[in-house]
């Protein structure tokens, strides 16, 4: 018989009839319903939650694209303007059409390979928004410096013919022929430069005289050194030229000085030719060329002191003219100064050696070296006398 606890004894037979019913007082569905409803909740919870995260995985996904790209689009800035920047100091044909094309080429290589660095498409798409743009405005900045220096390279290889005209005609003084036709072709330069530089039509005719002038001028020097009455043929040929240019432009201190210089160095109208001089010097104050001719005008009026000391000026600027040296030493010997006139042409037949010779007038240089030998021997001669 087994143990009994007191007060746990059952006072009641166990019935036969099964469980008995459990009378609730909500619906029996009501668990399954509210779990059912947590869940469903919990399933838009979680949805929300996901396109949260998305989005924000998103932006930052697109902050970070930004980010590559703008630095990106720094760094191509940055060495593309480097680049642009030395095309642009470029000068004359330096910066051709073929010059420009490899500076094109050049552009889009830097942006390629820049663009080749991002990490996917969409920050290389955003790069290539503000790239594209940067790149277009320098490509037509440099197309402009080419454009620029394409009419600058003409230009110098057109002054260069003129020149070379000019000296052809120069060394030919009694050759009409090279004359004319060097004429001409002075006029057809100074026309393409004109149309280059974008001169109004007046200017080019008025830039047209001032050549031909000075090729004149040129020739009649060149003419006075074996055919005088040639020359003073020439000469009042070139003063009509000269003086035609000033009536349109009465402030050209190039012509001034010309004619000025002209008359002076013949002794002709000596007050005249030192008033055109004068106004070619206070309008370039500064040029050697013009201070020369003014201390010779004042040499041949007799002026010595203002003739050194104009002469002295010239030197200090254009000290290797050997014109200049040569004007020295005549105003030295003229004022009986021999030792300084002998070292100012022999200074003038150093720098005569230091020049092209194609590009030295031999007779002046024969002419200078008789003045100094002359010179010498007198100097040695006192010097023997005083011993």
């Amino acid at each position: 018989m087994a143990p009994q606890v007191p007060g746990l004894v059952p006072d009641q037979t166990p019935s036969m009839g099964g469980i008995p019913d459990i009378a609730l007082g909500v619906p029996v569905d009501a668990f399954g319903g509210a779990v059912g409803h947590a869940l469903s909740g919990l399933g838009h919870d979680i949805e929300g939650a996901s396109d949260k995260i998305w989005a924000q995985a998103m932006n930052m996904q697109s902050l970070q694209n930004e980010t590559e790209a703008k630095s990106a689009d720094a760094d191509y800035m940055m060495k593309a303007g480097m680049l642009h920047a030395n095309f642009n100091a470029k000068e004359g044909a330096n910066a051709s059409p073929k010059a420009l094309q490899a500076h094109i080429q050049e552009l889009q290589d830097l942006r390629v390979k820049t663009r080749g660095g991002l990490s996917n498409p969409m920050a290389q798409k955003m790069f290539d928004g503000s790239s594209l743009s940067f790149m277009g405005r320098t490509i037509f900045n440099a197309a402009g410096h080419a454009a620029q220096q394409g009419k600058v390279a003409a230009n110098n290889a057109s002054t260069a013919r003129v020149q070379a005209t000019q000296e052809a005609i120069e060394a030919s003084p009694t050759d009409d022929v090279t004359f004319q036709r060097g004429k001409r072709a002075i006029e057809s330069e100074i026309d393409s430069q004109g149309k280059n530089a974008g001169w109004l039509p007046e200017q080019t005719e008025e830039t047209k005289k001032r050549k031909v002038s000075e090729t004149i001028a040129k020739q009649t020097a060149s003419l006075a050194r074996t055919d005088a009455i040639g020359a003073q043929k020439k000469y009042e040929q070139a003063e009509e030229m000269f003086r035609k240019v000033l009536v349109g432009d009465p402030q050209n201190a190039n012509v001034l000085n010309y004619l000025g210089y002209m008359l002076a160095d013949r002794g002709m109208r000596l007050d005249e030719a030192l008033n055109m001089i004068k106004k070619a010097v206070d309008l370039d104050p500064a040029n050697g060329a013009y201070l020369d001719s003014l201390g010779w005008a004042y040499y041949k009026l007799g002026k010595y002191d203002l003739a050194e000391d104009t002469l002295m000026k010239a030197s200090q600027r254009i000290g290797t003219d050997p014109t200049v040296q040569d004007h020295l030493g005549d105003l030295y010997q003229k004022t009986g100064r021999l030792k300084l006139a002998a070292a100012h042409w022999e200074r003038a037949l150093l720098e005569w050696n230091k020049t092209v010779a194609a590009e030295v007038d031999q007779n002046d240089v024969a002419r200078v070296q008789k003045k100094l030998e002359s010179a010498k021997m007198k100097l040695a001669r006192e010097d023997s006398q005083n011993k």
